[in-house]
């Protein structure tokens, strides 16, 4: 069946629940929509005529079982013997189109008829158009394409790809299972940010600061290839060496600006959102985290330093792009606190944030010790940009950009 890891509250499941899901897996694995529908009714018309074997309903019961067993025997002749092979990108956007490759290939002597993949429900995501070959010769070949769309973030697991066909009659299905890829990890959508007013200076990764020469004032950034025009000297020939491409190192002046980025999962607990498994408010704050590291990237800034509660990450390089990307990937195992719990910074984050130019600060609410987090950084000398969420602005004044959740969902945010 496959599972699915998300960062969510999932609860205990009792092993009478388990089993019941077992169970539903198996009936909808077996049976079609019309089968267990005759199932059903041949069940409860049989059980009837136990009452009374000369009801001529009985007849009709005995026919369908009939017509159930024809449909066992003809299926199981023509029941797809294939080998079947699923390509699926490993990375993927919530929300967002996912193109899937299946290589179908027919092993038997017989051909099989309506052979669908892949038509199982799965949590979370669903199959924009379910693939289906209407007739397979003995030996015949397919590559049939298809796409899916992931509702959530996280790391998802999917079962084993599925070739199923209910020839003849449409009642029993038989299925075979498959290879291919299985996990793939869904980045959470970038909100759409218009405008973002940045107290700090111009992004450290301008055009005129990034140069391949060397220099006083000059530090080494990164490795990257020869583009014409570069100076053969600063070649890196260890690099060249190993990768069978000529390599460059790129300089860049000492001092750039840099920023840093606070992202706070405790959000406000009520009665209302306590137990809800996925809360709407949360996933629309880390797409507000994903849209305002992408706003930095387009403005050549670099974020240097990401603060999610306790944990700290820094990121090295000079591509603003290539720190987003890593920044997503982080921000697909963010997890929501379901306690209101104080918000601190220890002294090394503190002194890591002092490097760069400024603090962007995503806060879900405004409590005592979040605004003492706030004075306390702008007293450490630190530029901020603090942005704060929720559903009604707090009664506490301060030096905050408010937005409302619901104005999230418009995908565009002016900050």
């Amino acid at each position: 069946m496959g599972a699915i890891k998300v960062p969510r509250f999932l609860g205990y499941q009792s092993f009478l629940l388990t089993l019941m899901h077992w169970f539903h897996y198996y009936v909808n694995r077996s049976f079609t929509l019309i089968g267990r529908i005759l199932l059903l009714v041949c069940t409860l018309i049989m059980s009837y005529c136990l009452l009374d074997q000369n009801l001529p309903m009985a007849f009709i019961a005995f026919g369908l079982v009939g017509m159930y067993l024809v449909n066992l025997l003809i299926g199981y002749i023509f029941k797809p013997r294939v080998s079947l092979t699923r390509n699926i990108p490993t990375v993927a956007v919530c929300d967002s189109l996912v193109p899937i490759t299946y290589q179908l290939e027919n092993m038997s002597l017989l051909p099989c008829w309506d052979v669908k993949l892949d038509n199982i429900a799965y949590q979370g995501c669903r199959y924009i158009s379910n693939p289906t070959v209407s007739i397979m010769a003995p030996r015949d070949k397919h590559e049939i394409h298809s796409t899916i769309k992931f509702k959530q973030r996280g790391l998802f697991f999917l079962p084993r790809t599925l070739a199923e066909s209910s020839f003849p009659f449409g009642l029993w299905k038989w299925s075979c299972f498959g290879q291919g890829d299985r996990e793939v990890r869904v980045l959470p959508k970038a909100l759409n940010i218009g405008q973002m007013k940045l107290p700090f200076a111009m992004g450290e990764n301008s055009p005129d600061k990034m140069m391949a020469s060397e220099g006083a004032g000059m530090e080494f950034t990164s490795c990257r290839e020869f583009r014409f025009g570069d100076n053969p000297r600063h070649i890196h020939w260890a690099s060249w060496a190993k990768t069978s491409t000529p390599i460059i190192r790129e300089m860049s002046e000492e001092g750039r600006l840099a920023v840093s980025i606070l992202f706070d999962s405790c959000f406000q607990v009520n009665y209302l959102n306590k137990y809800n498994d996925v809360n709407v408010d949360f996933e629309n704050s880390v797409s507000l985290l994903a849209g305002v590291s992408e706003y930095l990237a387009n403005k050549n800034y670099c974020c240097r330093n990401l603060i999610v509660d306790e944990e700290f990450h820094q990121f090295s390089g000079s591509q603003p792009q290539t720190i987003h990307d890593e920044l997503l990937n982080l921000s697909c195992d963010i997890e929501d606190i379901r306690t209101t719990e104080t918000l601190e910074i220890t002294a090394f984050a503190l002194d890591a944030v002092k490097k760069t130019s400024g603090l962007v600060m995503i806060l879900q609410n405004y409590d005592e010790s979040r605004q003492l987090l706030v004075e306390r950084i702008t007293n450490f000398g630190i530029t901020c940009k603090v942005i704060l969420l929720g559903h009604q602005p707090p009664k506490k004044p301060g030096n905050y950009r408010f937005v409302n959740y619901s104005d999230l969902i418009r995908d565009i945010a002016h900050l």
